[in-house]
This record gives C-alpha cells, structure tokens and sequence, in this order.
C-alpha cells in the first residue's frame, strides 16, 4: 500500500546533511538562549522537564544533545549528536559527547 502523497516519507537511515546544517547554527543557537526571549523561554522549558523527571534517577543519555545546555542542568552524563560543532560545545559543559545518529547509538543495550 502506498502512503498518500502528503505523509512525510521515512528514511532509512540519518541525513548526510543535517549535521552540516547543525554545524553551521550552532553558535547563533546559543546565542539566542542567550538573548532575553531565549532566557525565558529556556527557563521555562528546563522547569517543565525538571517536573516531568523529578524522580528520574540513574545513568541517562540525551539522545540529539545539542549543545549541552539543558543535560548539563538537567544532570545527563552522556549525550549523541550528528553535529561536530554542537558535541564538542556538550563537552565543554561536562557531558560525555558522541558524535553519531539516534539510529546507530553508540551504546551497549543494558
């Protein structure tokens, strides 16, 4: 059966171009949750994820980490990303950053 022509295709694997895109708006992603707005808008999404893992414990990864802001807040060790540019700015606030896909995790089940 073929789907109707205005649902969104699945891929089979990641796109080679997102991490680029990633790479190239990492910085001014920053800077916007640096921004008034972004200040607001950040603290009230890290209080609405910090209600919704209240008694969230043990070892967690972010899949699609970005750039660290909220793992680093929210007490998540370890994080994957497509974007080079986006993992080593994770690092640099503490989290273990893996450069990779959601769809190939580099991680051991268990």
């Amino acid at each position: 059966m073929t789907p109707p022509a205005d649902t969104l295709s699945c891929r089979s694997g990641p796109d080679p171009f997102q991490a680029q895109v990633f790479d190239r708006i990492a910085d001014s992603y920053e800077r916007w949750y640096d921004s008034p707005k972004g200040r607001a808008i950040f603290s009230a999404e890290l209080a609405c994820l910090r209600q919704l893992c209240a008694e969230c414990s043990g070892r967690w990864a972010e899949v699609g980490v970005g750039t660290g802001r909220f793992g680093s807040l929210m007490g998540i060790g370890e994080g994957i990303d497509p974007s080079s540019r986006m993992v080593a700015m994770a690092a640099s606030r503490g989290i273990r950053a893996y450069e990779g896909h959601a769809e190939a995790l580099p991680f051991r089940d268990g």
